[in-house]
């Protein structure tokens, strides 16, 4: 019996990682000037000349949005019911009064864009956490990264769009890293001082302590999810970045699909080129021009190297063949669509037997109703069919350790 393994972020969150939601307002909704400072050294000798067109001449320090664009307008507007009483009292700490949201001044936007958006330091970071962006609409960032896709063609001649985009996928990149860097070098008073700086300019060795199988090894302890599937799944289909994924099937590259791409992937200017340095042997050249090859949260996704592609029809082969495809900590959200319908696809075949799905339902709540959530996960695979609505299992599961996960899992092998 072939069994097919799809993990998101969800996965990963006892790893101390990101969820979803949090990613998404860390990335699209924070602006990291230092980070910003950091890439324009890490850019000063991977630049073009003026009489090349398909690499920038210099390096901009710009973001998706500003006080003034429309992104953070539709922010502010989307903030959710509780979120006026909030935005009001940061107002109040720099004008006498306040009239209501329907009618907040440019001086006011700027207020709020310095306040919620600007990431100064990581003090002001954490303090800001207590923002509510949770209660945004999932698809409240659509068409924002989108719009500058094409700015990849050629840079040189859009390039304040090029480096948004850019910036934004070292931010992603970073979001992810950190946790892990942290464990590398946290002692190191160089690091502590601007860790974006140290991490660029030790991006080798950071990488390659990333993706070294020891690390990853020690990584995963017996205490996570990862460890309870390890050696239960032919193939594992995953959108993380990190490499801990990869521990359930042994680091076998053969028997994982990483559709979003990997801290380790590479894309190369002019040509291109895609390349991954999780290897010791591989070192990004100082006069690089690279950015993180991720495929971030948008439902459109820019793939252009061919590596990728064999990812995905790699999945797509694991979901076609699989006999029980079991889900874990992903929530087929609009932006991943096209991963949903593989999935749909495979269940109204007459291969898959079941799709197994642990959502997440802390404390175990008794309201959860298993009927309600597979006809909810159905309608999200664009599955209609009752013979194919009949193969899915929802099963609530709170953490690592409850009880029907745990029993699931002993019962699972290859």
């Amino acid at each position: 019996m072939k069994r097919v393994l799809i993990v998101g972020a969800g996965a990963e969150v006892d790893l101390g990682f990101k969820s979803g939601p949090s990613f998404t307002q860390d990335t699209f909704y924070r602006q990291k000037d230092i980070l910003y400072g950091a890439l324009n050294d890490f850019y000063q000798n991977r630049l073009g000349s003026s009489r090349d067109e398909l690499i920038p001449t210099s390096y901009k320090p710009v973001f998706l949005s500003n006080s003034r664009g429309e992104a953070f307008k539709k922010l502010v507007t989307n903030l959710g019911k509780d979120a006026p009483e909030y935005l009001f009292k940061v107002l109040k700490k720099s004008f006498d009064t306040v009239s209501n949201d329907e009618n907040l001044t440019t001086a006011d936007y700027e207020t709020l864009y310095k306040e919620l958006i600007i990431e100064s330091d990581d003090t002001d970071a954490t303090r800001r956490q207590s923002v509510t962006l949770k209660s945004l609409p999932d698809d409240a960032h659509f068409g924002i990264l989108e719009q500058y896709y094409s700015a990849l063609i050629n840079p040189n001649r859009h390039s304040i769009r090029f480096w948004k985009l850019v910036n934004f996928y070292w931010s992603a990149f970073f979001s992810i890293a950190l946790p892990i860097t942290d464990g590398f070098y946290g002692k190191l008073d160089s690091y502590n001082k601007n860790r974006y700086a140290y991490v660029l300019s030790h991006l080798n060795d950071a990488v390659h302590k990333m993706f070294d199988p020891n690390h990853v090894n020690q990584r995963i302890s017996a205490d996570c999810y990862y460890s309870a599937f390890h050696g239960k799944f032919d193939m594992v289909v995953t959108t993380n970045y990190t490499p801990y994924a990869a521990s359930i099937v042994d680091c076998n590259s053969s028997r994982i699909a990483c559709l979003g791409g990997k801290l380790s992937q590479f894309e190369h200017l002019p040509e291109f080129e895609y390349v991954d340095y999780s290897n010791e042997d591989r070192n990004i050249e100082d006069n690089a021009c690279v950015f993180p090859y991720l495929l971030c949260q948008s439902p459109v996704k820019p793939v252009i190297s061919i590596a990728q592609i064999d990812e995905f029809a790699k999945a797509a082969r694991a979901l076609r063949d699989a006999d029980e495809i079991v889900v874990l900590g992903y929530s087929f959200c609009n932006e991943d669509a096209h991963i949903s319908s593989m999935v749909g696809e495979a269940l109204r075949g007459d291969r898959a037997e079941k799709l197994t799905y642990f959502s997440y339902w802390p404390d175990l709540n008794p309201s959860f109703d298993r009927a309600t959530a597979s006809a909810e996960l159905a309608r999200r695979l664009r599955v209609s069919n009752e013979n194919a609505v009949e193969k899915i299992e929802v099963v609530p599961v709170a953490n690592c350790r409850s009880q029907e996960f745990v029993s699931r899992c002993e019962e699972w092998t290859v």
